[in-house]
């Protein structure tokens, strides 16, 4: 997978996915209580499976990613992002920055909604299950599993699967160039 196309799959994980209102009775609370939340957590990590093969990223807030993956590395740190592709560094302007998590959260409200799964067991445990329909992409399919301390534990993205772990684990993520 290309560095930019993973790019765009973990910044759909990480916040697009989450975006609902709070006032909102299509959005089940508990999913806008999870955003809220892993946005105050210090860091965590994420490990994505796909077709195109795996990818790490480690997520420091606000607004700091490390990614390593087959294709390539890459670093979010506020509005700039870094991409090593064939050895090469080279800085760009992020213009889809994921620094301010809760802003994107209610950029994109309008375009979700969701359904309770109730408990569901898939690989990592027994997580209760979110549904999210997305009205700019209603031929994906999105499922949202929260574990007991209301923490995003898992997202299944049509074929790809994004876990998030070491919750509150110290990170340091600076520029590499």
């Amino acid at each position: 997978m290309h560095p930019c196309s993973y790019l765009a799959a973990v910044l759909l994980a990480a916040t697009a996915l989450f975006a609902a209102r709070s006032a909102s009775a299509d959005v089940a609370p508990p999913l806008t209580n999870a955003i809220v939340l892993m946005s105050k957590l210090p860091s965590y990590h994420m490990s994505m499976t796909s077709p195109n093969g795996p990818a790490e990223t480690d997520v420091s807030n606000p607004g700091k990613m490390h990614t390593v993956m087959k294709a390539g590395e890459m670093y979010i740190i506020g509005p700039t992002m870094y991409m090593k592709i064939g050895g090469k560094w080279t800085k760009f302007a992020n213009s889809n920055s994921n620094s301010d998590v809760l802003a994107r959260y209610h950029k994109f409200a309008s375009n979700y909604s969701s359904q309770d799964l109730g408990m569901q067991t898939v690989p990592g445990g027994t997580f209760h299950a979110y549904a999210i329909h997305d009205t700019a992409h209603p031929n994906v399919k999105n499922t949202i599993y929260l574990d007991g301390s209301g923490r995003i534990a898992r997202i299944d993205i049509d074929a790809s699967v994004v876990t998030f772990s070491r919750f509150g684990v110290p990170v340091s993520i600076q520029p590499p160039m």
